[in-house]
């Protein structure tokens, strides 16, 4: 493996073999590589000199493999001499026990033999939790569909993180650095310090296992949040704990110094994740950092009074695509927005920010520095929609979608595992459920037939829109910061329906639904679909009730509990899963777009949610001949109509746009995914439905010059 810091390959003449053979049997060897502590001196040693390193986390998942190269390369000129890196374990399993770690963006191998070669070590972060803001921390979320507690000792999931360290860590191991690799240093966990659980016998477990696969040729850390119970429940006796924090810390550096050394007396300081900026949920303000104050905490405790190692988190933080996590806070559940670009010193495109020019003046002495250069953006023109689908049309006739009956709605997690769906490349987040009410089971003298009936979902994650008749009836979620159809009062009206009687969560809405006047026909289809906005990915003890439960833990999606209808229970539904991948979106019958008023018509009839449109674009004539294009954005702002929905380029999933809360207006789309010699295909699954005066539903593909994706 070629490296700039890995020594040199030489050609050596036959008569040097001997005379190196002769020495070797003399006792005399090449002194082995090597990464560790002096804790007598308080520094790290590599191959026995004094070594400190700046390092910049980068989630490789979140990065199309054809921009690993330019983006490791910034990061070296940036005056970076490390990568840290999570490895998020639902991005690789397929299947339980079928993993792929070869295909493209999933190539780990490829991606660390690449940092090597743009001179970087690696900080190897590998779980099994991340956090990341991503779907349930990099767990698969399959676990949700049994009982097990997971990051416990609970033997059931102790066993299924064994079979996937099984397969990662025998790729991990040939890449330490003792190996002639550039694994410096291994995370044990994930800042499970914060963990409502504390069972330090798992932290224990995890480490012995990570050493097992990988032995002791290696540094392993944790890393937590400097609060003595953190650092008591993270930390372990045999691995070097290190911290994390951010500027808005810059006054307590002295005390978070005091308390890190009462549980690591001997060793170098170490911010392992030194926040440069932070993430977004949907329905709130961009989140920034100012650049002088991250710059002023980088440079005390990097200088001579701290002499501090450092990861800055994140240094790009690229984009979720559909991988995004959510949070819960006091109740109030909060998904995490497509964008990951974290106000980072490389931006959501790849592209340095002031920040990255402010840090490689402290790193890279001036006569060292270089120009930088990173990927371009280009401007394509409008995508004009032309052919419509209807998600509704699929489900009826369950084109391409695996369906199982029950008694009681399944889980989205229960129903995959049980039809053993396999991944589609991207988390699946939609889950319908269908219901056939007999008319003679409504005339109860209650007036539901022909009028007006209640019904309660007690336990909806995390949007449900409700037909009836395939008519639509309106739109409720669980409760979220931003208003959605009359979710506001969703919890009290599916109490005041009978949900407190059955098995049901904090997550109960209710609904009106109004039925036709005909009394002649025999029954009614009753279509529930359900929208998973993303699992949640951290849950701290600070914001448990003492014992009480872990909504990590409970955040199945889809329908978790049973259904009522005024107050009587529905019995004997269909649940499907439905994919979104390439092949299925490719088998929907898309027909042309009516003129304007049939549009309207047939808009109304289907309440003009989950349409698919679909349009093309030709890459202009400039860029013919080109392998790979210069990346873009998609402007699905509300501006253009959209309001709610997800994206798909040539088959590729570039995430879901919200623009009617903010504040992602635009979604980054890989050049990589771009044709030069044949028409680009666009697909919007726009769940809420468009709002336009004219008629016309169109896209522009723009270059976004000013990081104006966000409102």
């Amino acid at each position: 493996m070629g490296s700039k810091m890995m020594t040199a390959s030489v050609f050596i003449f036959p008569g040097i073999l001997i005379c190196l053979a002769l020495l070797s049997l003399l006792g005399w060897q090449e002194d082995p590589r090597s990464f560790t502590i002096d804790h007598d001196n308080n520094v790290f040693l590599l191959d026995g000199e004094p070594f400190r390193y700046a390092a910049g986390e980068v989630l490789y998942s979140r990065i199309p493999h054809t921009h690993w190269r330019p983006l490791l390369k910034l990061m070296h000129d940036g005056g970076l001499n490390a990568v840290s890196m999570y490895v998020p374990w639902s991005f690789h399993e397929i299947r339980p026990g079928e993993y792929d770690f070869a295909t493209g963006d999933r190539d780990i191998v490829r991606f660390i033999e690449t940092a090597a070669d743009e001179g970087l070590f690696v900080l190897l972060r590998p779980g099994p939790y991340i956090c990341a803001e991503w779907d349930l921390g990099g767990l698969p979320t399959r676990l949700l569909a049994t009982d097990m507690e997971i990051r416990t000792s609970d033997e059931r999931y102790m066993a299924e993180v064994r079979r996937w360290f099984g397969a990662l860590m025998p790729l991990m191991k040939p890449l330490l650095y003792a190996n002639g690799g550039p694994i410096i240093m291994v995370q044990v966990e994930n800042e499970y310090g914060s963990y409502p659980a504390c069972d330090k016998g798992y932290m224990s477990a995890m480490e012995q296992m990570l050493r097992g696969y990988l032995g002791d040729d290696v540094v392993y850390y944790t890393t937590d949040v400097p609060d003595e119970r953190n650092l008591e429940c993270g930390s372990t006796n045999t691995s070097f704990t290190t911290i994390d924090f951010g500027p808005s810390r810059m006054e307590d550096l002295d005390e978070m110094h005091r308390l890190w050394r009462e549980f690591q007396p001997t060793g170098p300081f170490v911010n392992s994740e030194l926040y440069s900026g932070w993430f977004d949920h949907w329905g709130e303000e961009h989140h920034t950092v100012k650049s002088e104050d991250l710059l002023s905490i980088f440079k005390t405790i990097w200088g001579d009074d701290y002499d501090a190692s450092v990861s800055f988190y994140m240094y790009h933080g690229g984009s979720n695509y559909l991988w995004n996590g959510a949070n819960i806070d006091n109740g109030t559940y909060k998904p995490t927005t497509t964008s990951y670009d974290y106000n980072a010193p490389i931006d959501q495109a790849g592209r340095p920010t002031d920040k990255w020019f402010l840090l490689q003046e402290v790193l890279v002495p001036e006569d060292q520095r270089v120009t930088p250069t990173w990927p371009k953006t280009a401007e394509y023109g409008n995508v004009e929609f032309d052919q419509v689908a209807y998600l509704t049309d699929a489900i009826a006739n369950s084109t391409g979608i695996s369906s199982i009956k029950m008694a009681e709605p399944l889980s989205l997690e229960s129903a995959v595992s049980d039809l053993g769906i396999p991944s589609p490349g991207h988390p699946i987040t939609l889950v319908a459920y269908t219901h056939t009410l007999a008319t003679s089971t409504l005339n109860r003298g209650n007036g539901t037939e022909g009028g007006v009936g209640v019904l309660s979902l007690c336990g909806v994650h995390d949007l449900a829109v409700i037909y009836l008749d395939w008519q639509l009836q309106g739109t409720v979620s669980r409760v979220m910061e931003m208003s959605m159809g009359n979710s506001s009062a969703a919890a009290e009206g599916a109490a005041a329906a009978g949900c407190d009687d059955v098995d049901a969560g904090t997550d109960s809405a209710s609904i009106s639904i109004t039925f036709p006047p005909d009394q002649a026909a025999s029954h009614h289809e009753l279509l529930i679909i359900v929208e998973s906005l993303g699992h949640i990915n951290y849950v701290g003890w600070k914001n448990l009730p003492r014992h009480g439960p872990n909504p990590m833990t409970l955040d199945k999606k889809g329908l978790t509990s049973s259904v009522l209808l005024d107050g009587h229970l529905l019995t004997g539904w269909t649940t499907q899963p439905i994919p979104l991948s390439a092949d299925f979106i490719s088998s929907l019958p898309f027909t042309p777009i009516a003129h304007k008023q049939q549009q309207q018509q047939q808009q109304q009839k289907e309440g003009r949610h989950f349409a698919l449109f679909r349009g093309t674009i030709d890459m202009p004539a400039q860029y013919a001949g080109q392998e790979e294009l210069p990346d873009t954005f998609l402007d699905v702002g509300e501006r253009n109509g959209w309001r709610k929905g997800m994206a798909f380029v040539n088959g590729f999933n570039v995430g879901r746009y919200w623009p009617q809360v903010g504040p992602q207006e635009r979604l980054f789309v890989p050049g990589s995914v771009l044709r030069a010699g044949e028409p680009n295909e666009v697909v919007l699954l726009d769940t809420d439905g468009p709002q336009t005066a004219g008629g016309s539903l169109n896209a522009p593909l723009v270059a976004d010059p000013d990081q104006s994706y966000f409102s």
